[in-house]
């Protein structure tokens, strides 16, 4: 029997080529870490981003911008002590933006308030109130 006489020699030309440069089928890559991780990504920022828009877009009606402190503005929040006259002499602190501290001593019957007022104007701070 010769190489004619078996069945793959009986095949013309176009039948020979679709035989042998047939597809083979398409075999599935096997995932890896890196695209596990790059599609977990993704999923992740686009819930994050879903979550955002739908959490905050209608909430916000209005924005109401605080003013700035001028520099020379200093805030003070006065306690009951220092509203009222002195028994003793003394001295009151508070701490200022510029310098560390600002200390004023009052004497007896003085409000220690009156004389840290007195004391932030001799050097050209304003205070204000917060309450």
């Amino acid at each position: 029997m010769g190489w004619r006489d078996r069945d793959w020699a009986k095949f013309d030309d176009d039948e020979w080529s679709e035989l042998v440069h047939a597809s083979a089928p398409a075999r599935r890559k096997p995932r890896t870490r890196v695209t596990v991780m790059s599609t977990s990504l993704v999923v992740g920022v686009a819930a994050s981003a879903a979550a955002t828009f739908l959490l905050h877009a209608n909430h916000v009606v209005s924005l109401e911008l605080v003013p700035a402190t001028p520099p020379n503005v200093v805030g003070v929040e006065w306690r009951n002590v220092d509203l009222t006259p002195a028994s003793t002499a003394g001295r009151i602190c508070i701490p200022t933006p510029k310098e560390r501290r600002i200390c004023a001593t009052y004497a007896i019957g003085e409000k220690p308030a009156d004389a840290l007022t007195r004391r932030l104007r001799a050097n050209g701070l304003t205070v204000r109130s917060v309450d």
